[in-house]
């Protein structure tokens, strides 16, 4: 009985964390560039192991969290700052804290010039330096599909003033979520050169979050949740009668 009551246990609070992922999830539907987190699950004994010692009744628990980093729609903004990836890659950004990967381009240019995140953190570009768009007018602002950026004149005649740093990292599996939308890289982290990407001027990439598929998960959890809640009730229930009948002998 034991050992059916901690299988219970274990389930019901794998599925109360994947639930709460999932809020997660839908708490985002509607960042820009927000990437949906997952979870894993594992058998906690295997085999022989399972068989020998626990009847055969499985016990789990979660593997591990991991993001999502499918391509999101692109939504048209017709603002020149607000840039999206198409393909691979993240925008590389400046924090106090070191360096950020995020695929959220609503950008801003600052009173000093910086082209700069939304919450105000220095955009990179290509060689790790801030760009600066300074004494332009931003409505003669032109990025191109490979991340360079243009100043237009009346005559249509173009000036480089730089190149958006467009990264990617060779195993995804070592970015570290930092808030909602951005990254940093674990130890081990080898940051490369994106390929295959183009930039989307005047769009944003939206959450990659499928509602109708995360509130079927939050449903399914539920359900099982409760299945599992019943069955400890269920045994809580059975042992008050063997203690009764105990009692009585």
């Amino acid at each position: 009985m034991v050992s059916g009551k901690f299988s219970a246990l274990s389930g019901a609070i794998t599925r109360e964390q994947n639930m709460a992922n999932v809020s997660a999830n839908l708490a985002n539907v509607s960042t820009i560039g927000y990437k949906k987190a997952r979870m894993s699950f594992e058998a906690m004994l295997r085999g022989e192991r399972q068989t020998d010692e626990t009847k055969g009744i499985n016990y789990n628990r979660v593997k591990g969290n991991y993001t999502d980093f499918s391509q999101g729609p692109l939504k048209e903004t017709a603002n020149p700052f607000d840039l999206a990836i198409n393909g691979n890659g993240f925008f590389k950004i400046r924090s106090p804290e070191g360096d950020l990967l995020t695929r959220k381009g609503n950008f801003v240019v600052g009173q000093d010039g910086r082209l700069l995140s939304d919450n105000g953190m220095p955009v990179l570009g290509a060689g790790d330096g801030e760009i600066i768009i300074d004494r332009v007018d931003i409505t003669k602002i032109s990025i191109d599909t490979d991340g360079f950026v243009y100043t237009v004149d009346e005559n249509g005649e173009t000036t480089t003033i730089a190149q958006l740093a467009v990264v990617d990292v060779a195993d995804r599996s070592l970015l570290r979520r930092q808030g909602e939308t951005a990254f940093s890289l674990e130890p081990g982290a080898l940051e490369i050169p994106a390929a295959d990407f183009s930039i989307a001027q005047g769009s944003l990439e939206v959450s990659n979050v499928n509602m109708t598929n995360e509130m079927t998960k939050m449903l399914y959890d539920n359900r099982l949740f409760q299945a599992y809640h019943n069955v400890l009730e269920g045994y809580s229930r059975l042992g008050e009668k063997l203690e009764e009948l105990g009692t009585l002998a």
